[in-house]
């Protein structure tokens, strides 16, 4: 009856994106697009369309002109923000993020998004506060509380942590997030018996869940079973898996065969774990270039007390340092 009629398009496109046919959706939405190429809602919702086939850099294009077209729109910028923290850009995400909490100070969903990225952003204080925040405002939310144990135990408050993963648990015990979490802060105290039994609950409730498996081979090494190694292999290799979890489940098994002294084996996990992890990366220089300046930015704070003068009868002669470059070498 109407061809042209623009929303009609975009929200068949919608309709069709939560029954999982994106393809179709994608088409609906690029001819709601075509007819009205300023619409907003309608580039972010191609956004989510090309995000769940995968196409990030295509899905952040759809998402940065949507906000260009509306500045305000705290829906794309959230969508724009969690985009760039799942590709790593943990600056952009963090910036992003910070903007659309200006706009809706109390969205918990971008108090969650927004803890997440200052987590990965190594500022675990500030990712307390807004998972806090965002607890306060969902208290039912196990998701949030999970969060929150992992801000804390970044922070080294292992029992706080624990509290809050146990608090999660409390209101989903089947949350397979809690259980994996709570397994990582059991090994970082040491509590390797309890570790064992919360990851292997993570797995019973996910039998692919490729960072449980990653914990248990690296740090419980001594009560992975022999199932656990077996399962772990079919895994491995098996292509329908994601190749990023497949990437985690090789490098457990590569770990498990050096405890056990197979090094042949370890070598040939090893390199097999890094060709598909290989698969995953990708490299944006620029976005790099602005990770760097923004945490450069976090401490370039005039220290006058550090511009002393040299002491009386100082030697002007250089010093050098020689030895073994690692890491942290400047």
């Amino acid at each position: 009856l109407a061809p042209d009629y623009a929303e009609a398009h975009s929200n068949l496109g919608l309709v069709l994106h939560n029954t999982g046919d994106n393809d179709g959706a994608e088409q609906c939405l690029r001819r709601a697009l075509a007819i009205t190429p300023d619409a907003a809602d309608t580039l972010n919702n191609l956004g989510n369309v090309l995000d769940a086939r995968g196409e990030r850099a295509a899905a952040a294009d759809a998402y940065a002109r949507a906000i260009e077209l509306a500045p305000d729109f705290t829906e794309a910028l959230y969508n724009l923000g969690t985009l760039h923290r799942r590709a790593g850009r943990i600056a952009d995400a963090v910036v992003t993020l910070e903007r659309a909490l200006g706009l809706a100070p109390d969205s918990p969903d971008i108090l969650n998004g927004l803890g997440l990225a200052l987590i990965a952003y190594e500022e675990p204080l500030r990712a307390i506060d807004c998972l806090e925040q965002a607890a306060r405002l969902v208290p039912s939310s196990p998701d949030i509380l999970s969060n929150l144990g992992n801000a804390l135990r970044a922070a080294d408050r292992p029992e706080q942590a624990a509290d809050a993963y146990e608090r999660a648990l409390a209101i989903d015990p089947d949350y397979v997030n809690a259980h994996h979490n709570l397994g990582r802060m059991a090994i970082q105290i040491g509590d390797f018996d309890a570790a064992a039994v919360a990851l292997n609950r993570a797995l019973e409730l996910q039998p692919n869940h490729a960072d449980a498996f990653f914990e248990l081979a690296t740090n419980l090494s001594g009560v992975c079973r022999i199932e656990t190694e077996a399962a772990m292999r079919a895994r491995f290799d098996d292509k329908a898996l994601p190749t990023a979890e497949r990437s985690t489940i090789g490098f457990g098994l590569s770990a498990l065969a050096r405890q056990a002294g197979d090094f042949d084996r370890a070598f040939a996990d090893l390199a097999a774990a890094n060709r598909l992890r290989r698969e995953t990366l990708s490299y944006d220089a620029d976005a790099d270039a602005r990770d760097i300046e923004a945490r450069a930015a976090c401490i370039r704070t005039p220290r006058p007390e550090l511009n002393l003068p040299p002491p009386p009868g100082g030697d002007p002669r250089p010093i050098f340092i020689v030895g073994m470059p690692r890491s942290g070498t400047t």
